[in-house]
């Protein structure tokens, strides 16, 4: 299978996943108004592993909105696996992503999301279940850090592993969705895995909001646009 994030023009323009809207209708208007790239909604990977129905109807999509990308929470390594089996059979998406960065308590606290970040071995033992169970290109979507960790830890950590595609969220699991973004942070997992696509994301507003982000990150390979692009795609 091509790895699609190497066809794109850059600076790539991708719609982040975001929980309850980026459905398919709101991918499709996006995809209509310049997104190279758009990712489902979270899906669960215990729920596709134990009863996969549901959540198979909230990831199906259109072809015109490829190149498409799944995104899967969760936190166990067999349920990963699974799951991506299950996606890349009868989805067929262009990617899968795993989510390291979601801060919402109740993702949180079922130790998922952004509570991978710390684990290293669990972390390194998920990525490694997507990439053994899909000829897909996969890529993470993580945060600048938490109490425990920073971003460039978590990379360094697992920069080796065939994952295709870093999605970072500048701001830290305690910052949540305010407080200042960190996209320092985007050019330095740049230098450290020149080899993989990586994506700044977070208090992208605007197109010029956009514009300085890339402006004054030279380095990165794009941006991955959310609550900027909710009812203004």
């Amino acid at each position: 299978m091509t790895d699609f994030w190497r066809k794109i023009n850059k600076p790539i323009l991708a719609l982040a996943p975001m929980a309850g809207i980026t459905d398919s209708a709101f991918r499709q208007i996006c995809r209509e108004n310049g997104a190279d790239v758009v990712y489902s909604e979270m899906a669960s990977a215990t729920a596709l592993f134990f009863n996969p129905k549901h959540t198979l109807e909230l990831i199906k999509f259109n072809e015109m909105e490829r190149p498409y990308v799944v995104q899967l929470f969760g936190k166990v390594p067999e349920h990963f696996g699974m799951a991506t089996k299950i996606i890349t059979e009868k989805v067929k998406p262009d990617g899968i992503d795993i989510n390291f960065g979601c801060p919402a308590k109740k993702v949180f606290g079922h130790g998922s999301g952004c509570a991978l970040m710390p684990q290293k071995k669990l972390a390194r033992e998920i990525i490694q279940a997507v990439c053994d169970n899909t000829n897909l290109p996969v890529s993470i979507k993580i945060r600048s850090g938490l109490k425990k960790i920073n971003a460039t830890e978590f990379i360094e950590n697992t920069k080796d592993l065939p994952y295709s595609a870093i999605m970072i969220h500048g701001r830290t699991y305690e910052s949540s969705f305010s407080g200042p973004v960190d996209l320092k942070v985007v050019e330095e997992i740049k230098k450290i895995s020149p080899d993989k696509i990586v994506l700044a994301n977070g208090g992208i507003m605007t197109p010029d909001d956009g514009i300085k982000v890339l402006k004054n990150h030279p380095l990165i390979d794009g941006l991955g646009i959310a609550r900027g692009a909710w009812g203004q795609p």
